[in-house]
């Protein structure tokens, strides 16, 4: 064989297997690539690949409400269902209900999420409480005059807070903590529909 400056005789190939948090890679050493060096590039396209789907969860939107454009928390959250067999979401029942008076006949039903995490329901069958110390939909900054003298909210669609249970002794175990007043199920409060 004729020797030539920078040849190295050709090593045999062997299979490597490496463990990159819980990922399996297999590469051929001997290639133009060291173990080492593989692994480092691995390293380099997880972290590449943690930071952007970090950036997308920070692009990503929380789902608002159809009628006052609020963030919707998913034990508030109340489904109208429209003629024409169109859902929407809306971000508590008191909204839904203030939706469904303003637009009548145009809301067919709807259904509202177990606040203590059981599921959906119709409101019909929900026992609701109102007026409680929770409101999970209502998120004002403290608002304050020129003077900075505290201003108090007159009305807002979503107050009192209606928080809907599907037992009633979930019902009675939160207003125990929370107060608020009992509406049994198919008995809908009045709503405020305008400033006081």
């Amino acid at each position: 064989m004729l020797a030539r400056r920078g040849y190295e005789r050709p090593r045999t190939c062997t299979i490597v297997r490496v463990d990159v948090m819980g990922i399996h890679f297999r590469f051929l050493q001997g290639t133009a690539f060291s173990a080492r060096q593989w692994l480092a590039i691995v390293r380099q396209a997880v972290c590449c690949a943690v930071a952007a789907g970090a950036l997308l969860a920070c692009t990503a939107r929380p789902e608002r409400c159809w009628v006052c454009e609020r963030e919707i928390h998913s034990h508030m959250r109340a489904v109208l269902s429209l003629e024409g067999g169109r859902e929407a979401a809306a971000c508590c029942p008191r909204c839904a209900l203030h939706y469904k008076q303003e637009q009548g006949a145009a809301v067919r039903d709807i259904t509202v999420s177990d606040y203590a995490g059981g599921g959906l329901m119709p409101l019909t069958s929900a026992f609701l409480v109102e007026g409680s110390d929770e409101t999970p939909c209502i998120h004002h900054p403290p608002l304050a005059d020129e003077n900075r003298a505290p201003l108090q909210v007159c009305y807002d669609r979503c107050m009192p807070s209606l928080i809907a249970f599907k037992e009633l002794a979930s019902a009675e175990a939160f207003m125990a903590e929370h107060g608020g007043a009992l509406h049994r199920a198919g008995a809908v409060p009045t709503l405020q529909t305008e400033p006081r």
